[in-house]
């Protein structure tokens, strides 16, 4: 009689059902990190390019007030909406003057002054702009009228004579109506 034992084999090759799930589970896992972050880096993308769009906008209105205050004036400070990249943005722009003050420790300061007179105006010279701008529709995250830039500048208005020589007319036209 022969005898046949068996041997249990000890060197399989290959890999079982368990190993092939557990790397497939780990490798999903993965990729659903990276495509996460890659959508994460888009959205960021997309904010920061309607933000610097929104900051190009305060620049261009700040510069058109500049150079022609009526263009903005007579759109009530809330003016037409500004196109910049395929970005539209509403803006609101405040101009006050800056008063020339000494403090109690004989400090110069400035103050803001809404409401103000010609010899205020031709003492201190200094006007504040303030730009806010916003987007009008929403878009990656952004609101309607949540705010996206805000800029403020301060000019001195006799860099410009026309815009003075204007104000100075409306003001001595009021002054006379006023009597």
């Amino acid at each position: 009689m022969v005898s046949t034992t068996t041997t249990p084999r000890t060197n399989r090759r290959g890999i079982t059902i368990l190993e092939v799930i557990t790397s497939l589970v780990l490798l999903i896992g993965i990729g659903t990190m990276v495509l996460s972050a890659f959508g994460y880096i888009e959205r960021a993308a997309a904010r920061d390019r309607i933000r610097l769009a929104g900051y190009e906008a305060t620049h261009r209105i700040i510069l058109q007030f500049i150079d022609d205050p009526d263009s903005i004036r007579n759109a009530q400070f809330r003016g037409d909406p500004v196109l910049v990249n395929d970005y539209e943005f509403g803006f609101e722009l405040t101009e006050d003057l800056l008063v020339s003050e000494t403090n109690d420790s004989g400090a110069v300061v400035g103050t803001v002054q809404e409401e103000f007179d010609l010899e205020t105006l031709l003492s201190n010279k200094l006007k504040l702009i303030r730009v806010r701008v916003w987007l009008n529709e929403r878009k990656a995250g952004y609101a309607p009228e949540q705010t996206v830039a805000s800029i403020e500048r301060i000019y001195n208005i006799m860099n410009n004579p026309e815009n003075l020589l204007k104000y100075l007319r409306e003001q001595t036209a009021e002054m006379r109506d006023n009597q």
